[in-house]
């Protein structure tokens, strides 16, 4: 990794990239969000105000040209900018949130969080945001697979461990390892998942269940 000579030293907290803006978006825990474009490494950057938070994850939609992000601990649950530098607060409520992602299929923001109630919500736009009934907890990371138009997310909790959904409302949930991250690959077209505590499990494409293929990390 090479740090952007003039980008600011900050502790970040989540980045994202906009493919329609080419542009990335990084923001710090202590109050800022960083926008720039990549062109080279002596890069310029706009530095807009955020509220102080542990920002734990930031997604982008090209349909709607719309950035949020959400907050493990802090004064909002989340925020919106359409520029990635004028942010506005939305009405998500507060929660540990561990991850958002934008889900093209169903046209939605899903946002989980890592606690035992109120962890999983879609919103159409990043402001207005329902709450989605599923019998899991302490979701830790979700992904999404366009093949399949379905989107996983997973948990370190020991009940269920991971659920699926096509449409955002329903969910079919597995018990499976504990697992804290979840990544969908194109070219192998599966799902690979971090196992607590740090091993890696190959998820079936089909069935979304942990098959027990591990693998010894680098």
């Amino acid at each position: 990794w090479t740090m952007p000579s003039k980008l600011p030293a900050l502790e970040y907290g989540s980045v994202t990239y906009a493919d329609d803006k080419e542009l990335f978006v990084a923001l710090s825990t202590t109050g800022e969000a960083i926008s720039f474009k990549l062109t080279d490494l002596n890069l310029n950057y706009t530095i807009g105000d955020i509220p102080v938070g542990r920002w734990s994850s930031v997604a982008y939609s090209n349909e709607i040209q719309r950035f949020v992000a959400l907050s493990y601990a802090g004064p909002t649950g989340a925020i919106y900018s359409d520029d990635g530098v004028h942010w506005n607060p939305s009405e998500l409520q507060k929660n540990p949130w561990s991850k958002v992602l934008w889900i093209p299929s169903i046209d939605q923001f899903i946002a989980v969080a890592n606690t035992g109630e109120h962890n999983v919500f879609a919103s159409p736009d990043g402001i207005t945001w329902t709450e989605q009934d599923t019998e899991g907890g302490y979701w830790r990371d979700l992904a999404w697979a366009p093949s399949l138009n379905m989107f996983t997310i997973v948990s370190s909790a020991y009940e269920i461990n991971n659920a699926s959904s096509t449409n955002g409302i329903s969910f079919t949930e597995y018990k499976s390892s504990r697992l804290s991250s979840i990544q969908w690959s194109d070219e192998l077209q599966t799902f690979v998942a971090q196992v607590v505590p740090n091993n890696i499990d190959f998820v079936e494409e089909n069935q979304n269940v942990a098959v027990g293929k591990e693998i010894t990390p680098t």
